[in-house]
């Protein structure tokens, strides 16, 4: 016990030792620096010590949270560039940490860290119903907020484009590959072009000293094509286009084409010069004479209507076109009216004419008896007012329904070719009957064998098989 307290008296002894060693040496440093840069450093020194010790405190900033405040939440339709979406809105929280939105008592969302949300998964004329739940860490950790409606429009329209009309291609040609002003010795020439406006009415005018004037319609992706059903005279010319927008009159674009129509010969004897001298030289020359005739104006306009718009093979089209806007002199003057019906394929299937007289407001009538043999399918009727002063014309597509064979009654009819391509199947399904029927009978015809076949022992004594001696060995 007495060398354990020696050992412990000695170690203390040592570190007593190095601790006074230690604060010699640091002594020494203090009065080496004094001598170098004089005692006020050393007086400097152990004063901002002993004052950071003394009057510096630590400062601890803690915020204790409280609990989710309640959200108050409201709630807009917006229908943005044609996009239809309920924006939600709620008051910031510092209290919480997250949110979740119910739509209609199923969950649309949670984790949200903002306090908005926009819900773009939402129909047309539709009410929906909003909670939002605030998630915070205290007690009692949630806040729902009440129940808002919101109902959606009726109405989202993808705002339109500025309605634009072109010319793509003169005679298949693009007219980006033209020089110059596009040249032609063709008399009736094919143009074709586009618009933005899906099922556009084409107005094509053209007025030289022949005033032609067509209505045509683009198709849904905007195309069009045109020819002109007289020669166009020689010399440069202007095509007016104008799209108008079906569904509204108003809306629609208007533009221009230059082109020039040379005669063959002088296109012959100038087919090795250069093509942008030619064209220049018909722009400037012919075009006076032509474009200049704008002015003219047109005789009279018209209106084609189809009483119906489909009908069955074999029935009449009854077509009825309307003059507006007749010039007084042309007053009882006579006109060739031209109607013309083309497949989808621009065939032409059927025509007629007649003539007429052009009185003020005339409606003209035409019971058009369409060929029982054109087939089933998208056509278009053409109708051409002409004299030698103008040619107008107007479009109008219709289409003829197979001629139904069955009435099914409830507006369900089975058209002929239906019903050929049905017969088959109902034939096969007569004879799978014909064939059950018939193993039915051959069934029953086999119990009704069997039944009168059948021996037993009543049987035999009711024929006088079983007597005293004949029921030997037969026992009851």
């Amino acid at each position: 016990m007495n060398m354990k307290n020696k050992a412990k008296k000695q170690g203390l002894k040592k570190i007593v030792r190095l601790h006074s060693i230690f604060t010699m040496i640091v002594l020494g440093l203090y009065l080496t620096l004094a001598s170098v840069y004089g005692f006020a450093f050393i007086f400097s020194d152990m004063h901002d010590k002993f004052t950071a010790l003394a009057d510096s405190t630590l400062m601890i900033t803690a915020k204790v949270l409280g609990a989710p405040v309640k959200p108050v939440v409201s709630g807009s339709a917006v229908c943005a560039n044609g996009k239809l979406s309920i924006d939600l809105d709620w008051a910031d929280d510092e209290n919480s940490e997250t949110f979740a939105i119910e739509r209609d008592g199923a969950t649309l969302v949670t984790g949200l860290v903002d306090s908005k949300y926009s819900d773009s998964v939402v129909s047309l004329n539709t009410t929906y119903n909003y909670v939002v739940t605030a998630n915070g860490i205290m007690d009692p950790g949630q806040a729902t907020s009440e129940s808002i409606s919101v109902i959606t429009m009726e109405e989202c329209k993808v705002p339109l484009p500025p309605p634009a009309v072109g010319v793509t291609a003169f005679n298949d040609k693009s007219i980006f590959s033209y020089k110059g002003v596009p040249t032609t010795t063709l008399r009736r020439p094919a143009f074709s072009g586009t618009t933005n406006i899906p099922n556009a009415v084409i107005k094509i005018e053209l007025h030289s000293d022949l005033i032609i004037t067509a209505q045509l319609s683009a198709n849904a992706g905007g195309y069009w094509e045109w020819s002109p059903l007289v020669d166009i005279p020689t010399g440069a010319h202007q095509l007016s286009i104008t799209a108008q927008d079906p569904l509204d009159v108003l809306r629609e674009a208007t533009t221009s084409f230059d082109f020039v129509v040379e005669k063959k010969s002088e296109n012959e004897d100038k087919k090795h010069n250069d093509n942008k001298d030619s064209h220049s030289s018909y722009s400037n020359n012919g075009r006076n004479n032509n474009i200049g005739n704008k002015e003219q104006k047109n005789p009279f306009a018209f209106t084609l209507n189809l009483q119906n718009n489909s009908i069955f093979q074999g029935d009449d089209l009854l077509a009825t076109m309307g003059i507006q806007n007749l010039r007084s002199e042309y007053f009882g003057t006579e006109a060739n009216v031209e109607y013309r019906i083309f497949n989808n394929k621009g065939v032409k299937v059927f025509e007629y004419a007649k003539k007429i007289v052009l009185t003020k407001d005339a409606a003209i009538e035409q019971n058009i008896q369409v060929p029982k043999y054109l087939q089933d399918g998208q056509y278009k009727l053409q109708v051409n007012i002409a004299s030698d002063k103008y040619n107008i014309s107007q479009e109008k597509d219709f289409t003829v329904l197979p001629v139904p064979f069955l009435n099914l009654g409830g507006g369900t009819v089975m058209t002929y070719p239906d019903f050929l391509s049905r017969l088959g199947m109902i034939s096969l399904w007569l004879v799978g009957s014909l064939i059950v029927w018939l193993l039915v009978f051959m069934r029953e015809y086999w119990l009704y064998l069997h039944a009168w076949r059948h021996i037993s022992e009543r049987s035999l004594d009711r024929l006088g098989l079983f007597g005293l001696s004949k029921r030997k060995g037969v026992s009851h």
